[in-house]
């Protein structure tokens, strides 16, 4: 199974645990994303859309697996309101501080 094909899995499998959960992910980051622009917020990852979802939005339901964000990434990228600039390190703790896709906010 190669990279995209596990997204789509992931994602799959996190519609099936949580109904239309990839949908709802989609449309709270979207609504983050408008947030963050407004407050100037240039650059973002995904571990801060999910923070500022849960702290901002109502919560979303853990999905089974983290690459379930994959496939929300990418239809954000191809929506053109995220686009890569290069990776970083996350300043998710619970992630060790590891080195994640950084993007403009467009």
């Amino acid at each position: 199974m190669n990279k995209e094909q596990s997204i789509q899995a992931a994602a799959d499998n996190a519609d099936r645990v949580h109904e239309d959960w990839t949908e709802k992910a989609y449309q709270k980051a979207k609504l983050c994303l408008t947030s963050m622009k407004l407050r100037n917020i240039k650059e973002t990852q995904i571990c801060d859309l999910r923070h500022y979802i849960d702290v901002f939005f109502t919560q979303l339901p853990e999905p089974p697996n983290k690459r379930s964000w994959g496939i929300v990434a990418r239809r954000l990228r191809e929506a053109n309101l995220i686009k890569i600039i290069g990776n970083k390190q996350t300043n998710n703790r619970k992630a060790h501080n590891a080195i994640a896709a950084n993007y403009e906010i467009v």
